[in-house]
Protein backbone atom coordinates (compact mmCIF):
# COMPACT_ATOMS: atom_id res chain seq x y z
CA UNK A 1 0.00 0.00 0.00
CA UNK A 2 1.39 3.38 -1.02
CA UNK A 3 1.26 6.12 1.60
CA UNK A 4 0.28 9.49 0.08
CA UNK A 5 1.15 12.50 2.23
CA UNK A 6 -1.10 15.45 1.43
CA UNK A 7 -0.33 19.10 1.97
CA UNK A 8 -3.39 21.36 2.04
CA UNK A 9 -3.16 25.01 0.97
CA UNK A 10 -5.96 27.05 2.52
CA UNK A 11 -8.46 25.85 5.10
CA UNK A 12 -11.78 27.48 4.37
CA UNK A 13 -15.08 25.72 3.73
CA UNK A 14 -14.07 23.65 0.70
CA UNK A 15 -10.81 22.50 2.33
CA UNK A 16 -12.86 21.15 5.24
CA UNK A 17 -14.97 19.19 2.74
CA UNK A 18 -11.78 17.75 1.22
CA UNK A 19 -10.44 16.88 4.67
CA UNK A 20 -13.72 15.23 5.65
CA UNK A 21 -13.65 13.21 2.43
CA UNK A 22 -10.05 12.09 3.08
CA UNK A 23 -10.85 10.92 6.59
CA UNK A 24 -13.98 9.16 5.36
CA UNK A 25 -11.81 7.27 2.87
CA UNK A 26 -9.92 5.72 5.78
CA UNK A 27 -13.15 4.67 7.47
CA UNK A 28 -15.03 3.39 4.44
CA UNK A 29 -12.46 1.47 2.42
CA UNK A 30 -9.91 -1.15 3.42
CA UNK A 31 -8.81 -2.59 0.08
CA UNK A 32 -7.39 0.54 -1.54
CA UNK A 33 -3.84 0.69 -2.98
CA UNK A 34 -3.01 3.85 -1.03
CA UNK A 35 -3.18 5.37 2.43
CA UNK A 36 -4.29 9.01 2.38
CA UNK A 37 -2.54 11.02 5.07
CA UNK A 38 -3.29 14.73 5.55
CA UNK A 39 0.13 15.65 6.83
CA UNK A 40 0.46 19.41 6.79
CA UNK A 41 -1.50 22.57 5.97
CA UNK A 42 -0.69 26.17 5.12
CA UNK A 43 -3.00 29.12 5.44
CA UNK A 44 -2.09 32.80 5.60
CA UNK A 45 -3.98 32.96 8.86
CA UNK A 46 -2.94 30.01 11.00
CA UNK A 47 -5.69 27.36 10.74
CA UNK A 48 -7.41 26.16 13.86
CA UNK A 49 -6.49 22.58 13.09
CA UNK A 50 -8.08 20.94 16.16
CA UNK A 51 -5.80 17.96 15.62
CA UNK A 52 -6.69 17.62 11.92
CA UNK A 53 -3.12 18.11 10.73
CA UNK A 54 0.09 16.64 12.03
CA UNK A 55 1.86 19.92 11.25
CA UNK A 56 1.01 23.49 10.24
CA UNK A 57 3.37 25.11 7.73
CA UNK A 58 4.55 28.67 8.27
CA UNK A 59 4.56 29.47 4.54
CA UNK A 60 3.75 27.96 1.16
CA UNK A 61 7.47 27.54 0.52
CA UNK A 62 7.80 25.63 3.79
CA UNK A 63 5.06 23.28 2.64
CA UNK A 64 6.56 22.77 -0.82
CA UNK A 65 10.10 22.22 0.46
CA UNK A 66 8.93 19.36 2.68
CA UNK A 67 10.20 16.22 0.94
CA UNK A 68 7.62 14.11 2.78
CA UNK A 69 4.75 15.86 0.98
CA UNK A 70 3.64 14.01 -2.17
CA UNK A 71 0.50 15.82 -3.21
CA UNK A 72 -0.69 19.41 -2.85
CA UNK A 73 -4.41 20.14 -2.48
CA UNK A 74 -5.18 23.75 -3.49
CA UNK A 75 -8.24 25.13 -1.66
CA UNK A 76 -7.62 28.89 -1.78
CA UNK A 77 -9.47 31.81 -3.42
CA UNK A 78 -9.40 31.73 -7.21
CA UNK A 79 -6.85 34.49 -7.80
CA UNK A 80 -4.22 32.55 -5.85
CA UNK A 81 -4.55 29.31 -7.82
CA UNK A 82 -2.24 30.10 -10.71
CA UNK A 83 0.83 31.05 -8.69
CA UNK A 84 0.28 28.36 -6.07
CA UNK A 85 -0.27 25.57 -8.60
CA UNK A 86 2.73 26.78 -10.61
CA UNK A 87 4.97 26.71 -7.54
CA UNK A 88 3.72 23.26 -6.54
CA UNK A 89 4.40 21.84 -10.00
CA UNK A 90 7.84 23.44 -10.11
CA UNK A 91 8.53 21.76 -6.76
CA UNK A 92 7.69 18.40 -8.34
CA UNK A 93 4.42 17.82 -6.47
CA UNK A 94 1.27 16.22 -7.81
CA UNK A 95 -1.57 18.75 -7.61
CA UNK A 96 -5.29 18.49 -6.91
CA UNK A 97 -6.86 21.92 -7.45
CA UNK A 98 -10.29 23.27 -6.68
CA UNK A 99 -12.07 24.84 -9.63
CA UNK A 100 -11.38 27.06 -11.42
CA UNK A 101 -7.81 26.14 -12.27
CA UNK A 102 -6.96 29.83 -12.77
CA UNK A 103 -8.61 33.19 -13.43
CA UNK A 104 -8.58 32.80 -17.22
CA UNK A 105 -7.90 30.39 -20.06
CA UNK A 106 -4.39 31.71 -20.72
CA UNK A 107 -3.24 31.04 -17.16
CA UNK A 108 -4.94 27.64 -17.16
CA UNK A 109 -3.24 26.73 -20.45
CA UNK A 110 0.17 27.60 -19.01
CA UNK A 111 -0.44 25.27 -16.06
CA UNK A 112 -1.47 22.46 -18.42
CA UNK A 113 1.80 22.81 -20.31
CA UNK A 114 3.86 22.86 -17.11
CA UNK A 115 2.10 19.83 -15.58
CA UNK A 116 2.46 17.81 -18.77
CA UNK A 117 6.09 18.85 -19.29
CA UNK A 118 6.93 17.65 -15.79
CA UNK A 119 4.76 14.53 -16.16
CA UNK A 120 3.03 15.14 -12.83
CA UNK A 121 -0.36 13.71 -11.84
CA UNK A 122 -2.95 16.49 -11.79
CA UNK A 123 -6.70 16.89 -11.43
CA UNK A 124 -9.32 19.61 -11.07
CA UNK A 125 -12.11 19.05 -8.53
CA UNK A 126 -14.93 18.66 -11.08
CA UNK A 127 -16.69 16.34 -8.68
CA UNK A 128 -19.96 16.14 -10.63
CA UNK A 129 -18.19 13.83 -13.08
CA UNK A 130 -18.16 11.23 -10.30
CA UNK A 131 -21.88 11.22 -9.48
CA UNK A 132 -23.18 7.74 -10.39
CA UNK A 133 -26.32 9.12 -12.05
CA UNK A 134 -24.14 11.33 -14.25
CA UNK A 135 -21.79 8.56 -15.36
CA UNK A 136 -24.72 6.23 -16.06
CA UNK A 137 -26.49 8.95 -18.05
CA UNK A 138 -23.31 9.63 -20.02
CA UNK A 139 -23.01 5.97 -20.98
CA UNK A 140 -26.63 5.89 -22.05
CA UNK A 141 -26.23 9.00 -24.22
CA UNK A 142 -23.04 7.65 -25.79
CA UNK A 143 -24.74 4.33 -26.56
CA UNK A 144 -27.07 6.11 -28.99
CA UNK A 145 -30.22 4.92 -27.21
CA UNK A 146 -31.58 8.48 -27.03
CA UNK A 147 -31.18 8.87 -30.77
CA UNK A 148 -30.17 12.27 -32.09
CA UNK A 149 -29.61 14.83 -29.31
CA UNK A 150 -32.13 17.60 -29.96
CA UNK A 151 -31.90 19.88 -26.93
CA UNK A 152 -30.82 19.94 -23.29
CA UNK A 153 -30.88 21.96 -20.08
CA UNK A 154 -28.25 21.93 -17.34
CA UNK A 155 -29.03 23.95 -14.18
CA UNK A 156 -27.27 24.55 -10.87
CA UNK A 157 -29.16 26.73 -8.39
CA UNK A 158 -27.90 28.04 -5.06
CA UNK A 159 -29.57 30.62 -2.82
CA UNK A 160 -26.88 31.85 -0.40
CA UNK A 161 -26.53 35.30 -1.95
CA UNK A 162 -30.19 36.26 -1.49
CA UNK A 163 -29.47 36.97 2.15
CA UNK A 164 -27.66 40.00 3.50
CA UNK A 165 -24.01 39.06 3.62
CA UNK A 166 -20.79 41.06 3.60
CA UNK A 167 -18.85 41.61 0.40
CA UNK A 168 -16.33 38.81 -0.17
CA UNK A 169 -13.66 37.96 -2.73
CA UNK A 170 -16.22 35.84 -4.57
CA UNK A 171 -18.06 39.04 -5.58
CA UNK A 172 -15.01 40.87 -6.90
CA UNK A 173 -13.84 39.94 -10.37
CA UNK A 174 -10.16 40.65 -9.75
CA UNK A 175 -10.17 37.90 -7.11
CA UNK A 176 -12.79 35.47 -8.45
CA UNK A 177 -12.68 35.88 -12.24
CA UNK A 178 -16.49 35.83 -12.29
CA UNK A 179 -19.55 35.20 -10.15
CA UNK A 180 -22.09 32.41 -10.49
CA UNK A 181 -20.76 31.63 -13.94
CA UNK A 182 -17.26 30.93 -12.61
CA UNK A 183 -18.28 29.36 -9.32
CA UNK A 184 -21.15 27.16 -10.53
CA UNK A 185 -21.27 27.50 -14.31
CA UNK A 186 -17.83 26.00 -14.75
CA UNK A 187 -19.19 22.70 -13.38
CA UNK A 188 -22.04 22.79 -15.89
CA UNK A 189 -19.96 23.63 -18.98
CA UNK A 190 -17.63 20.79 -18.00
CA UNK A 191 -20.58 18.40 -17.70
CA UNK A 192 -21.96 19.40 -21.10
CA UNK A 193 -18.58 18.60 -22.69
CA UNK A 194 -18.26 15.42 -20.64
CA UNK A 195 -21.74 14.06 -21.37
CA UNK A 196 -22.59 15.46 -24.81
CA UNK A 197 -19.31 16.40 -26.50
CA UNK A 198 -17.58 19.59 -27.53
CA UNK A 199 -19.32 22.96 -27.73
CA UNK A 200 -18.98 24.91 -31.00
CA UNK A 201 -20.41 28.25 -29.88
CA UNK A 202 -22.36 29.96 -27.14
CA UNK A 203 -23.87 33.23 -26.03
CA UNK A 204 -24.45 34.46 -22.50
CA UNK A 205 -26.65 36.75 -20.44
CA UNK A 206 -25.48 37.64 -16.93
CA UNK A 207 -27.44 39.36 -14.18
CA UNK A 208 -26.57 40.88 -10.81
CA UNK A 209 -29.33 41.42 -8.26
CA UNK A 210 -27.30 43.01 -5.42
CA UNK A 211 -25.00 45.51 -7.08
CA UNK A 212 -23.59 46.64 -3.74
CA UNK A 213 -23.00 44.92 -0.42
CA UNK A 214 -21.99 46.12 3.01
CA UNK A 215 -18.36 45.58 3.93
CA UNK A 216 -19.51 44.59 7.40
CA UNK A 217 -23.09 43.42 7.95
CA UNK A 218 -22.81 44.02 11.71
CA UNK A 219 -21.48 47.57 11.25
CA UNK A 220 -23.12 49.41 8.37
CA UNK A 221 -21.08 52.53 9.13
CA UNK A 222 -18.19 50.96 7.20
CA UNK A 223 -20.22 51.47 4.05
CA UNK A 224 -20.80 49.46 0.91
CA UNK A 225 -18.69 48.37 -2.05
CA UNK A 226 -19.59 47.38 -5.59
CA UNK A 227 -20.35 43.82 -6.65
CA UNK A 228 -18.87 43.50 -10.15
CA UNK A 229 -19.70 39.85 -10.92
CA UNK A 230 -22.88 38.04 -11.94
CA UNK A 231 -25.29 36.34 -9.55
CA UNK A 232 -27.25 34.60 -12.31
CA UNK A 233 -26.05 33.40 -15.71
CA UNK A 234 -27.78 31.81 -18.69
CA UNK A 235 -25.83 30.35 -21.59
CA UNK A 236 -27.28 29.27 -24.93
CA UNK A 237 -25.06 26.50 -26.24
CA UNK A 238 -24.55 24.78 -29.61
CA UNK A 239 -22.83 21.41 -29.79
CA UNK A 240 -20.36 20.51 -32.50
CA UNK A 241 -22.36 17.34 -33.20
CA UNK A 242 -25.65 19.23 -33.33
CA UNK A 243 -28.14 19.99 -30.61
CA UNK A 244 -28.98 23.22 -28.86
CA UNK A 245 -29.38 23.76 -25.13
CA UNK A 246 -29.11 26.04 -22.14
CA UNK A 247 -26.96 26.21 -19.05
CA UNK A 248 -28.27 28.16 -16.07
CA UNK A 249 -26.56 28.87 -12.78
CA UNK A 250 -27.71 31.04 -9.92
CA UNK A 251 -26.60 32.17 -6.50
CA UNK A 252 -29.96 33.83 -5.89
CA UNK A 253 -32.51 31.04 -6.39
CA UNK A 254 -35.35 31.37 -3.89
CA UNK A 255 -36.35 27.70 -4.09
CA UNK A 256 -36.78 25.64 -0.95
CA UNK A 257 -33.82 23.44 -1.88
CA UNK A 258 -30.61 24.17 -3.72
CA UNK A 259 -30.55 21.79 -6.63
CA UNK A 260 -28.81 20.54 -9.73
CA UNK A 261 -30.90 19.28 -12.65
CA UNK A 262 -29.69 17.88 -15.97
CA UNK A 263 -32.20 17.16 -18.76
CA UNK A 264 -31.22 15.75 -22.16
CA UNK A 265 -33.79 15.20 -24.91
CA UNK A 266 -33.18 12.99 -27.92
CA UNK A 267 -35.26 11.82 -30.87
CA UNK A 268 -35.96 8.48 -29.15
CA UNK A 269 -36.14 9.44 -25.49
CA UNK A 270 -34.91 11.62 -22.67
CA UNK A 271 -32.78 11.38 -19.58
CA UNK A 272 -32.86 13.37 -16.35
CA UNK A 273 -30.36 13.61 -13.50
CA UNK A 274 -30.87 15.41 -10.19
CA UNK A 275 -28.75 15.63 -7.08
CA UNK A 276 -31.87 14.59 -5.15
CA UNK A 277 -31.25 11.10 -6.60
CA UNK A 278 -27.50 11.00 -7.25
CA UNK A 279 -27.33 7.24 -7.86
CA UNK A 280 -29.78 6.79 -10.73
CA UNK A 281 -30.84 8.79 -13.78
CA UNK A 282 -34.44 8.86 -14.92
CA UNK A 283 -34.55 7.36 -18.42
CA UNK A 284 -37.62 7.72 -20.62
CA UNK A 285 -37.95 5.78 -23.86
CA UNK A 286 -40.36 7.81 -25.98
CA UNK A 287 -40.72 5.12 -28.62
CA UNK A 288 -41.82 2.48 -26.06
CA UNK A 289 -43.42 4.85 -23.53
CA UNK A 290 -41.29 3.38 -20.71
CA UNK A 291 -39.63 5.28 -17.85
CA UNK A 292 -36.92 3.74 -15.69
CA UNK A 293 -35.46 5.05 -12.41
CA UNK A 294 -32.94 2.64 -10.96
CA UNK A 295 -34.64 -0.75 -10.73
CA UNK A 296 -38.16 0.73 -11.08
CA UNK A 297 -40.04 0.82 -14.38
CA UNK A 298 -43.21 2.75 -15.24
CA UNK A 299 -45.15 1.60 -18.29
CA UNK A 300 -47.50 3.57 -20.51
CA UNK A 301 -51.21 2.70 -20.67
CA UNK A 302 -51.36 1.49 -24.25
CA UNK A 303 -50.81 -2.20 -24.94
CA UNK A 304 -48.92 -1.35 -28.11
CA UNK A 305 -46.59 0.91 -26.19
CA UNK A 306 -45.94 -1.83 -23.66
CA UNK A 307 -44.86 -4.13 -26.47
CA UNK A 308 -46.61 -7.14 -24.92
CA UNK A 309 -45.09 -6.76 -21.46
CA UNK A 310 -47.32 -7.93 -18.60
CA UNK A 311 -47.37 -4.70 -16.57
CA UNK A 312 -48.86 -6.30 -13.43
CA UNK A 313 -46.22 -9.04 -13.37
CA UNK A 314 -43.48 -6.49 -14.01
CA UNK A 315 -44.75 -4.25 -11.21
CA UNK A 316 -44.70 -7.16 -8.75
CA UNK A 317 -41.19 -8.14 -9.86
CA UNK A 318 -39.85 -4.61 -9.52
CA UNK A 319 -41.51 -4.01 -6.15
CA UNK A 320 -39.89 -7.19 -4.87
CA UNK A 321 -36.54 -5.54 -5.54
CA UNK A 322 -35.03 -8.78 -6.84
CA UNK A 323 -32.43 -9.29 -9.55
CA UNK A 324 -35.10 -10.29 -12.07
CA UNK A 325 -36.66 -6.87 -11.64
CA UNK A 326 -33.39 -5.14 -12.40
CA UNK A 327 -32.76 -7.37 -15.40
CA UNK A 328 -36.25 -6.60 -16.70
CA UNK A 329 -35.75 -2.86 -16.17
CA UNK A 330 -32.37 -2.92 -17.87
CA UNK A 331 -33.66 -4.91 -20.82
CA UNK A 332 -36.67 -2.64 -21.34
CA UNK A 333 -34.56 0.53 -21.50
CA UNK A 334 -31.52 -1.30 -22.99
CA UNK A 335 -29.00 -0.01 -20.47
CA UNK A 336 -25.50 -0.27 -22.00
CA UNK A 337 -22.79 -2.31 -20.24
CA UNK A 338 -20.87 -0.40 -17.58
CA UNK A 339 -17.39 0.74 -18.62
CA UNK A 340 -14.45 0.62 -16.15
CA UNK A 341 -14.92 4.22 -15.00
CA UNK A 342 -18.61 3.69 -14.32
CA UNK A 343 -17.81 0.55 -12.37
CA UNK A 344 -15.26 2.54 -10.38
CA UNK A 345 -17.74 5.30 -9.49
CA UNK A 346 -20.46 2.84 -8.51
CA UNK A 347 -18.04 0.93 -6.31
CA UNK A 348 -16.49 3.95 -4.58
CA UNK A 349 -19.44 6.34 -4.25
CA UNK A 350 -20.77 5.85 -0.68
CA UNK A 351 -23.94 3.85 -0.20
CA UNK A 352 -27.06 5.52 1.17
CA UNK A 353 -26.33 4.00 4.57
CA UNK A 354 -22.98 5.80 4.99
CA UNK A 355 -23.61 8.82 2.78
CA UNK A 356 -22.33 12.20 3.92
CA UNK A 357 -24.58 13.95 1.41
CA UNK A 358 -24.12 14.25 -2.37
CA UNK A 359 -21.55 17.07 -2.24
CA UNK A 360 -19.15 15.27 0.13
CA UNK A 361 -19.82 11.91 -1.54
CA UNK A 362 -18.85 13.34 -4.93
CA UNK A 363 -15.75 15.00 -3.51
CA UNK A 364 -14.79 11.74 -1.81
CA UNK A 365 -15.04 9.81 -5.08
CA UNK A 366 -13.13 12.51 -6.95
CA UNK A 367 -10.32 12.50 -4.36
CA UNK A 368 -10.20 8.70 -4.43
CA UNK A 369 -9.64 8.93 -8.18
CA UNK A 370 -6.79 11.44 -7.74
CA UNK A 371 -5.11 9.31 -5.07
CA UNK A 372 -5.50 6.17 -7.18
CA UNK A 373 -3.84 7.92 -10.12
CA UNK A 374 -0.96 9.02 -7.89
CA UNK A 375 -0.53 5.57 -6.35
CA UNK A 376 -0.34 3.96 -9.79
CA UNK A 377 1.71 6.74 -11.35
CA UNK A 378 -0.69 7.23 -14.26
CA UNK A 379 -4.13 8.49 -15.21
CA UNK A 380 -6.11 5.30 -14.70
CA UNK A 381 -9.38 6.47 -16.25
CA UNK A 382 -9.54 8.76 -19.28
CA UNK A 383 -12.63 10.39 -17.75
CA UNK A 384 -10.38 12.01 -15.10
CA UNK A 385 -10.81 15.83 -15.11
CA UNK A 386 -7.15 16.67 -15.62
CA UNK A 387 -5.82 20.22 -15.88
CA UNK A 388 -6.36 19.98 -19.64
CA UNK A 389 -10.07 19.37 -19.05
CA UNK A 390 -10.09 22.22 -16.54
CA UNK A 391 -8.60 24.56 -19.14
CA UNK A 392 -11.27 23.58 -21.69
CA UNK A 393 -13.99 24.51 -19.20
CA UNK A 394 -12.14 27.76 -18.47
CA UNK A 395 -12.14 28.59 -22.17
CA UNK A 396 -15.92 28.21 -22.32
CA UNK A 397 -16.35 30.54 -19.35
CA UNK A 398 -14.12 33.08 -21.09
CA UNK A 399 -16.26 32.76 -24.21
CA UNK A 400 -19.34 33.49 -22.09
CA UNK A 401 -17.76 36.57 -20.51
CA UNK A 402 -16.78 37.81 -23.98
CA UNK A 403 -20.36 37.30 -25.17
CA UNK A 404 -21.70 39.36 -22.27
CA UNK A 405 -19.20 42.15 -22.95
CA UNK A 406 -20.18 42.30 -26.63
CA UNK A 407 -23.97 42.59 -26.43
CA UNK A 408 -24.64 38.90 -25.82
CA UNK A 409 -23.45 37.83 -29.25
CA UNK A 410 -22.66 34.25 -30.24
CA UNK A 411 -18.98 33.46 -29.66
CA UNK A 412 -17.30 30.61 -31.52
CA UNK A 413 -14.85 28.16 -29.92
CA UNK A 414 -11.87 29.31 -31.99
CA UNK A 415 -12.33 32.99 -31.05
CA UNK A 416 -10.67 32.48 -27.66
CA UNK A 417 -7.07 31.27 -27.58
Amino acid sequence: MKRVNIGVVGFGGIAKVHALACYALKLYYHDVPFEANILKAYRREKPQDRGIFQEVATSLDDLLLDSDIDLIDICTPNHLHYEQVKKALEAGKAVYCEKPLALNYQEAGALVQLAEAKDLINQVAFMYRFMPAVVKAREYVRSGELGEILHFRFTLYHKGYLSERPLSWREQREFSGGGAIMDLGIHMVDLVRYMLGDISSLRAELFTHSEERFLNVADHSQGKAQVDVDEYAKLDVRLQKGGLGTIECSRISSALHENTVIEIYGSQGSIKVTDAEPRYPEIHKHTENITSIGDSVLLGNSTSSNRGVNSAALENTVKAGNSAGKETADSLVRVPPENPFTEFCLRVYPSEKISLGPAVDMHLTSLYNMLLNFARGEIVYEETPTFREGAMAQKLIQMALLSQQEENRWVKWDEVG
